[in-house]
């Protein structure tokens, strides 16, 4: 093949790339975000509205079945790869999505537990697709897209005349719950910081949507996604800072709180607290949840080992009965664990659990080796949700705004090795998305001589 023949095929597959790029912005969007051209949210999340929302609009039907049909074609113009599948990982990824389609045996309303796993399934080909085609475009895709979403809710805010920074009541949420908000902002926060690794010539925009990011974070007011991101941050600074400077930090930061605790006396603890609680009742404050999950472990006490089937606890009998007697709109347990033991038991729990600690420590593992930035940021994902899935309720087979992103980070830890590493690599510097002076490129190539003896092809062929 001429040196011209292989520059015009990269050139394609860049154009390719950004294209299919913007497509699923757009329709990610349109499958979890509220329309921007009429009310943003609602001022009250009363039961009534919570059970409205039960049944998704036909926009999202759409949406995810679109997922769908460009997920099986990313698959099949991805090339002809040899796969590495991480067994103690895939196997339980399986293991959890067939307890979860199992559970639609005895759920309460198995033709509604059966359609929003169809719906997950969906998300999941879509995902796996799209790590076929393009392993390393995944934190380009993510800021591109995370940006869009975010600047969307902004702009809608703006028109309807509720962004109001400036005020104290005022929280941001754009076309998203605060709180789901929150968790958007701070995966895009992430995902900039480690992809300005991937192109250092462009590595101030980066940082610029990091910035941003970071500070819509803060306005949500969502306390749970700051700790996350905050958790998140910890393991990527321990992940890419040399020795040296992981000291220097670890020294700085406990010189600074041990100084803010013994200056702050008293009055520090009650206005950390008051923060927390920010004055208001139910989900508002830490302490509102406890007779919240209080009154689903009466119903995980009934059905210890199954659990109430995949995605159909929350029926509108029970949201009425929550809100009734809490006084406050219930649809969620506001706890990942908890939500586990409602899905599908004791097996559920452990089998979610193992899922994202094993994610999480392989996402560790092969950045150690390999440098590769994406794994860097799966890693602070896993971490997030290990951390925000003690107040949210934040499940890794859940179906969310943000489901797409854990998905495509999920599905590449399984399917990591070397040779798909290196394959990555290559394909990535065809794309334009990382540059010759990317400090990832050099670690993630394998020497041609390993890549010959394990029976890959090394000219890139299909």
């Amino acid at each position: 093949m001429t040196a011209s023949r292989v520059s015009d095929m990269q050139q394609t597959d860049r154009q390719a790339f950004w294209l299919w790029a913007v497509i699923l912005t757009a329709i990610l969007f349109c499958a979890e975000h509220f329309s921007p051209f009429t009310s943003v949210i609602p001022e009250d999340w009363s039961p009534e509205y919570l059970i409205s929302g039960l049944d998704g609009t036909i926009w999202r039907r759409v949406a995810y079945l679109s997922l769908a049909g460009i997920g099986l074609w990313f698959l099949y113009g991805a090339r002809r790869r040899r796969m590495g599948w991480h067994k103690p990982l895939t196997a339980s990824v399986v293991a959890l999505l067939t307890w979860s389609a199992l559970s639609i045996l005895w759920s309460d309303e198995p033709l509604t537990a059966a359609r929003r796993f169809l719906v997950l399934a969906l998300l999941l080909l879509a995902a796996f697709g799209f790590v076929r085609r393009w392993p390393q475009g995944i934190l380009p895709f993510i800021v591109v897209c995370g940006t869009v979403h975010l600047t969307t809710g902004v702009v809608a805010e703006i028109v309807h005349n509720t962004f109001a920074p400036f005020s104290s009541s005022y929280r941001f949420a754009g076309t998203l719950h605060w709180n789901e908000q929150g968790l958007c902002c701070a995966i895009l926060a992430h995902a900039a910081l480690a992809g300005g690794r991937t192109a250092p010539r462009c590595r101030w925009l980066f940082r610029l949507v990091f910035a941003y990011a970071l500070g819509c974070l803060v306005l949500t007011k969502s306390r749970t996604s700051f700790i996350g991101f905050v958790f998140g941050l910890a393991v990527y600074l321990c992940l890419v800072l040399p020795k040296r400077s992981k000291l220097l930090i670890a020294h700085v930061t406990t010189l600074i709180v041990l100084l803010t605790v013994l200056l702050g006396g008293q009055a520090l603890w009650r206005s950390a607290y008051e923060a927390l609680s920010r004055g208001g009742e139910g989900e508002e404050t830490l302490s509102g949840r406890s007779p919240l999950w209080d009154e689903c472990f009466t119903y995980v006490r009934r059905h210890p080992i199954e659990g109430y089937g995949f995605q159909t606890f929350w029926t509108a009998k029970r949201i009425g009965a929550f809100s009734d007697e809490l006084h406050w709109g219930v649809a969620a347990a506001h706890s990942a664990y908890v939500e586990s033991l409602l899905m599908g038991g004791l097996i559920s729990l452990v089998l979610h659990t193992t899922v994202v600690v094993i994610a999480a420590w392989r996402s560790v593992a092969v950045y150690r080796r390999h440098r590769a930035p994406e794994f860097a940021f799966g890693a602070c994902v896993f971490a997030m949700y290990l951390v925000i899935g003690a107040l949210e309720s934040v499940l890794i087979i859940g179906v969310s705004p943000v489901s797409f992103y854990v998905a495509l980070c999920l599905l590449l830890v399984c399917v990591s090795n070397d040779s798909t590493e290196q394959q990555a690599a290559t394909q990535a510097r065809s794309l334009g998305l990382v540059t010759a002076d990317s400090p990832a490129l050099p670690q993630m190539i394998q020497p041609r001589a390993r890549l010959a003896a394990s029976g890959v092809s090394v000219d890139g062929g299909r």
